[in-house]
């Protein structure tokens, strides 16, 4: 499938925990002495590997961010507070100041650099969609057909992506990203575009 052009990034608004970095990180002993706010970090805990848990904030969590996350607030002297978003709601939770970063494999989109900063790109990648092995697709625009449905995440970049890329078939939201490659293989769906492999 031909690249979408846009970059998968590691976080959304990184670019603040970087700028927090250039202001003038102190060490964990001069940090441990003072009474600083924890640091709120929103993650969606369903994008492997970058952030996985339980979704709803308690559950233990792991992942690529996550470690980056906690490495950085132990060398601050800060604690971790881990916000759970859904990527539909993403953008509304950033300006209502849920969090003071999000780190889940944030995709860089011009309408979220309005909301706030990125870090440079860890990671990039472009949309993959998967077919049954035993499919007639062989190729992904034989997939822009209105008898075609297609399982993706719901709210996040490549459900805005697969409704771009194939704009006459069906498109089904799946509501929680670790549930979308269960579709696959299920009568009446043919594809899925899962958020990570």
């Amino acid at each position: 499938m031909n690249r979408t052009g846009s970059a998968i990034a590691f976080a959304l608004i990184l670019g603040t925990l970087l700028a927090l970095v250039g202001l003038g990180c102190r060490s964990l002993a001069e940090n441990a002495s003072q009474d600083l706010p924890p640091l709120r970090v929103g993650t969606s805990g369903d994008y492997r590997p970058f952030s996985s848990g339980d979704g709803a904030g308690k559950g233990p969590r792991s992942g690529f961010s996550i470690a980056l996350a906690r490495a950085y607030a132990h060398e601050t002297g800060r604690r971790v507070e881990w916000v759970s978003f859904r990527w539909s709601g993403l953008e509304a939770d950033l300006a209502r100041g849920r969090f003071d970063l999000a780190m889940s494999g944030v995709t860089v989109r011009a309408d979220r650099s309005i909301a706030g900063r990125f870090s440079l790109p860890v990671t990039v990648s472009g949309a993959v969609v998967l077919v049954p092995s035993a499919s007639a697709f062989t190729d992904a625009a034989m997939l822009d057909r209105p008898e075609v449905q297609l399982a993706v995440n719901a709210g996040g970049h490549l459900e805005r992506t697969a409704r771009r890329l194939f704009p006459s078939a069906v498109i089904r939201p799946v509501a929680k990203n670790e549930d979308v490659l269960s579709p696959l293989g299920v009568p009446g769906i043919d594809a899925v575009v899962p958020a990570a492999l």
